[in-house]
């Protein structure tokens, strides 16, 4: 289950990062608040990863 977890914050984090491109300096204002949003929850999700380790 924390590999699962772990990916997922990794795909979230990715998917933040190509937003980021997306958003072209914040003139895309939808592609920079889902970036944000998706590095916030993949911050949470590593936060639960780190806090039970195997």
């Amino acid at each position: 289950m924390l590999y699962f977890l772990l990916s997922l914050a990794i795909i979230a984090e990715v998917a933040a990062t190509m937003l980021l491109k997306l958003s072209n300096g914040w003139q895309n204002w939808w592609a920079g608040s889902a970036s944000l949003a998706l590095f916030a929850l993949a911050g949470v999700i590593l936060a639960v990863v780190l806090k039970s380790p195997p």
